[in-house]
């Protein structure tokens, strides 16, 4: 899925000559719906421009009150359960104890991001702008009264807890909003710069917060911390995209049944293609030779070394691969105390026409558009697999409870709804108790 405004966004911005700015933080503060995050004294005139100037240009969406106002979201709550009186007085004492001094932060860039997650731990493609450096001795424009006096009625509401307790405790904006169930979007923004003095005040306001109210808050990874400018949503009543070619099917479009070869059918069915295992409940694994072209299948391997791999932690240790999880909204990965939530993977959708092409239906090469922004499926609606580097991670869990026999047999029940298509021989799970076809 493509940001309308991400391209006209970042010619704008680079067309803009704006000054570095300096935001200057004046307070740790519980957000509406318990959110944290480090509140500016305002938004700065360099800053200001910018964002008048893409109200104006482009047709975005009226903005929103959470970016009328400069902060930084640190953490949100792991789910609804509410803050007690209590636990609100505790974290506003925390607040502000650790809210003095604290170091003002020079802005040297501005970026136009389309990101995959909104809180920007996962993005797709970012443009960066660099501001125009300040001239020697001359210091940075501090935020107009106006600007001032937005934060200061924003701050008042927690004068009294007890009234502002309901709106701490409202439903939304929690974890999974910034993560797994994120929608697309783009937006501007300014990241906060990677090597700054208040990065290690950050770390000790979260160690203070963690030690009051352990577990209750999942944090935002450090480079992903920003302060919005404004989002660049499309407006409701802006021009429709383009329609999408004659041969795709409508982004509504119920998705097409699985091939016959899922059941599986005779080896002969695809020329050259033979099964590797096939037999329970429909399931089965078969390798097809020639789904991609060489052309097609080196652009889709050159952009798949662009996604953030990265080397996981379980219960045993680092792991000995690096791995990028890819799969439904809902679908987190739990194992051995290693936790993953669900990345959308665009390159990957993007192979879908080129799979449909060689016979193989869009439903089977990952689940649909619709299936990727819903907020939750129940579990026996899931199609399984978003894509073979999906599929082969089932294979790899199914090989490890292999290893421990009868005790496996509880996860098959949850592994059999993976269509693990395209999957190597070598990765098929063996072991005593295992049956392979449980993907």
């Amino acid at each position: 899925m493509e940001a309308p405004h991400f391209v006209a966004a970042a010619s704008l911005l680079s067309a803009s000559d704006t000054d570095a700015a300096e935001l200057v933080p004046v307070s740790f503060f519980v957000a509406w719906n318990g959110v944290l995050a480090l509140v500016y004294e305002g938004f700065p005139p360099g800053l200001v421009d910018i964002k008048a100037k893409l109200t104006n240009a482009l047709p975005v969406s009226p903005e929103k009150f959470g970016s009328l106002w400069p902060k930084t979201t640190l953490a949100a709550l792991h789910d609804e359960s509410p803050l007690s009186l209590a636990e609100l007085e505790t974290l506003r004492g925390l607040c502000e104890e650790h809210a003095a001094a604290l170091p003002p932060i020079a802005l040297d860039s501005v970026s136009i991001v389309e990101y995959v997650q909104r809180g920007l731990e996962l993005v797709r493609r970012e443009h960066r702008q660099p501001l125009r450096p300040l001239a020697a001795g001359a210091a940075a424009v501090r935020a107009a009264t106006t600007e001032v006096e937005r934060v200061q009625g924003v701050l008042r509401e927690w004068s009294d807890l007890r009234e502002y307790l309901p709106r701490v405790n409202a439903p939304g904006s929690r974890a999974a909003s910034y993560r797994e169930l994120s929608p697309f979007g783009c937006t501007c923004v300014a990241f906060l710069p990677g090597e700054h003095p208040v990065r290690a005040r950050l770390a000790r306001f979260r160690a203070a917060v963690d030690a009051a109210l352990p577990g209750r808050y999942a944090w935002l990874s450090g480079p992903s911390l920003h302060c919005t400018l404004r989002a660049l949503d499309p407006a409701p009543d802006a021009p429709p995209p383009p329609a999408p070619p004659p041969d795709a099917p409508p982004p509504d479009a119920p998705p097409a049944a699985p091939p016959a070869w899922i059941a599986p059918p005779p080896v002969d069915a695809f020329v050259g293609a033979r099964d590797l295992a096939a037999g329970v409940a429909g399931c089965g694994v078969r390798y097809v030779p020639g789904a991609l072209a060489p052309a097609e299948a080196a652009a889709l391997f050159a952009a798949l070394a662009q996604l953030p791999w990265r080397t996981e932690t379980d219960a045993f240790g680092p792991q000995s691969r690096e791995t990028f999880y890819c799969a439904d909204p809902a679908g987190v990965f739990t194992y051995v105390g290693l936790r993953l939530p669900p990345a959308v993977s665009q390159e990957l959708l993007s192979a879908r026409p080129c799979l449909g092409g060689r016979g193989l239906p869009r439903a089977c090469c990952s689940a649909p558009q619709a299936a990727m922004q819903a907020p939750r499926k129940p579990r026996a609606q899931w199609l399984g697999a978003d894509s073979p580097l999906f599929a082969a991670q089932a294979a790899r869990r199914v090989a490890r409870l292999g290893a421990a026999g009868a005790r496996g047999r509880g996860a098959r029940p949850r592994l059999r709804r993976v269509a693990a298509q395209c999957l190597p021989r070598q990765q098929l799970p063996r072991g005593p108790g295992v049956d392979p076809v449980a993907l």
